[in-house]
């Protein structure tokens, strides 16, 4: 497991839960869930890596997302291409495109298929870059991943819409709703 403190472990479960759901409230409510999973267990590198995305999610300040991203990769580098991922989507919203391109071709090229664990930096950093196809292919493989997560779901119907293929997005959408995704 990667905790030995069960606590910590359902503060941090109950987080990634909040997370999927995607609105502020509850990213509000899973960052609160992850603090108090790495107040058990400092050294829970995993809820340290979902707090940051929490962060991320909500338009938290960047030098938390990367001071958090940044501990959960020095307690387990194994999580180096997730938060090198989160960490474009930051270069991203500041507007260094360039970067956020070099850190994605980096993690590209050391992995066969680059994953999206519980949220999407593929939306904050591939699409503005006119990457489509590869969102697409990100989200479907998510889904694939993920068949009863309505965030998948929610993610893959946004791929669909932005290549302005509106059918599939619609019923894609509806998979999600099903799913329980919160309109």
């Amino acid at each position: 497991p990667p905790t030995q403190d069960v606590e910590a472990y359902s503060h941090y479960l109950q987080g990634v839960a909040l997370v999927n759901s995607n609105n502020d409230r509850s990213l509000q409510k899973a960052i609160a869930s992850m603090e108090a999973a790495v107040a058990r267990d400092p050294g829970f590198a995993r809820a340290w890596l979902a707090m940051a995305v929490a962060r991320f999610l909500v338009g938290g300040p960047n030098a938390e997302v990367d001071r958090d991203a940044a501990r959960a990769v020095e307690l387990d580098p194994s999580l180096k291409p997730t938060a090198s991922l989160l960490a474009a989507g930051v270069q991203s919203k500041q507007g260094n495109w360039v970067r956020a391109q070099e850190l994605i071709q980096d993690v590209s090229d050391s992995q066969r298929s680059l994953e999206f664990p519980g949220f999407g930096p593929a939306l904050t950093t591939l699409w503005p870059m006119g990457k489509l196809t590869k969102v697409l292919e990100s989200h479907q493989e998510g889904f694939r991943r993920a068949p009863a997560s309505a965030a998948a779901a929610l993610l893959l119907a946004q791929s669909h819409s932005g290549r302005g293929e509106n059918e599939l997005a619609r019923k894609q959408a509806d998979v999600a709703l099903a799913l329980g995704i919160d309109p």
